[in-house]
This record gives C-alpha cells, sequence and structure tokens, in this order.
C-alpha cells in the first residue's frame, strides 16, 4: 500500500519511498533520518510524546507545523490545469 505524502516539505521524501516501494511503517521509520532542523526537533518531540503514532499522523502534524499557504495565483494555475483522469468520476 502507498501512502502519497502532501505538502512541500515531503515531497522529495514521497519521491524516495515511491522508488523504494515503502510500506507506511517503512516510511514511518525513514521520515526522522529525512528531516533536518527544525522539523526534525519537531518530530522528535511528537513522536516521544506519542511513539505509537501512525505514518498519516506523523505528516499531518508536520504539516500543520510547517505547511505552506498557496499564493490565490497559483492555485488557480493548478486549478486551470487540473484535469480529470479516465477512471475519476465527476465526484472525484
Amino acid at each position: 500500500m502507498m501512502v502519497k505524502v502532501a505538502g512541500n516539505i515531503l515531497h522529495k521524501f514521497d519521491w524516495y519511498a515511491t522508488l523504494n516501494e515503502w510500506d507506511p511503517q517503512e516510511m514511518k521509520d525513514y521520515l526522522c533520518l529525512s528531516l533536518t532542523g527544525k522539523a526534525s526537533e519537531f518530530y522528535e518531540l511528537v513522536t516521544d510524546k506519542r511513539d505509537n503514532l501512525s505514518f498519516i499522523n506523523i505528516v499531518e502534524k508536520l504539516e500543520r507545523r510547517f505547511g505552506y499557504k498557496e499564493l490565490p495565483e497559483t492555485t488557480m494555475i493548478i486549478f486551470s490545469n487540473a484535469t480529470q483522469t479516465n477512471d475519476e468520476t465527476i465526484d472525484d
């Protein structure tokens, strides 16, 4: 099962995880090696308090803490370039 990581901070990590076909537990195990600076300190703080957090929970906490807000122009460009894939319904 592959988990897609959203957000700018973890884009490169997601690429490595995809190439190596890591499952969510492996992604959790390797995430701490990929983070530096404040993100690494935050990861340590979060996982020290609750070591049973899933990879998804950790990523959500990182994105809430370090996530970026896209400029309206960037969001509009992304939206205007969005396309529906063959396997997506209108509701997706």
